[in-house]
């Protein structure tokens, strides 16, 4: 993710620091929504969520595309996309989060029954635990996906190389079962290095109850 930081820099400057005489930067800037706080749980003192259509990652389509349009395009049938900031004292660090509803017709697994119960849910973690969910990129599983309570939560790895420099993100991701919708699927991507300082702080959004 490292290799798309100059990309997020540039949206953050232009959101966080006032351009003098340039009043609709000004007006541009005060209507993007900020949120502190998702689904009624307060986020951590620090974190801040923007919605960000135009954020990209490695999981979606090696960047080549944003973050939404490569999950659309795969056939999730929505997609809320966010770029979280996360301040600690004069670090800054970021992450992505996507939540969205998969749909009963996509192409996010191409193997058909392949889990014991044949359902939904069953296909799509069992198709991301034996590493065949590539419709979005390859990747590796670094645990695999288990149920926790009623959901299902795991953590993949995606590696890009770029001029010879390795760049790796880690996703990871729950699924649940949305009561009308098919599986809803929820996605935290950070940087490798980054990992440990950020999941911590917002690791619940992954198993955050939906309205």
């Amino acid at each position: 993710m490292k290799y798309i930081i100059p990309f997020v820099m540039a949206s953050l400057i232009a959101l966080l620091i006032p351009a003098s005489g340039e009043a609709a930067n000004i007006n541009a800037r005060n209507t993007v929504a900020r949120y502190s706080s998702y689904e009624g749980t307060k986020l951590p003192d620090g974190v801040i969520m923007y919605p960000n259509a135009q954020q990209k990652a490695l999981f979606a389509n090696e960047s080549k595309t944003d973050v939404k349009t490569a999950l659309l395009n795969a056939g999730a049938q929505s997609a809320n996309v966010y770029t979280i900031l996360i301040k600690d004292e004069n670090e800054m660090n970021y992450s992505i989060f996507t939540d969205l509803v998969v749909g009963l017709s996509h192409n996010l697994v191409n193997t058909k029954h392949v889990s014991r119960d044949n359902s939904q849910v069953g296909n799509l973690i069992t198709t991301i635990n034996n590493g065949q969910a590539t419709e979005l990129g390859n990747y590796r599983v670094v645990t695999p996906l288990t149920k926790q309570g009623n959901t299902y939560v795991g953590v993949l790895k995606y590696t890009n190389a770029i001029n010879n420099n390795s760049y790796n993100e880690i996703l990871h991701i729950s699924i649940s079962e949305s009561k009308y919708a098919g599986p809803n699927v929820r996605f935290i991507a950070v940087d490798e290095d980054s990992n440990a300082k950020v999941f911590s702080k917002i690791s619940y959004l992954l198993t955050q109850k939906n309205k």
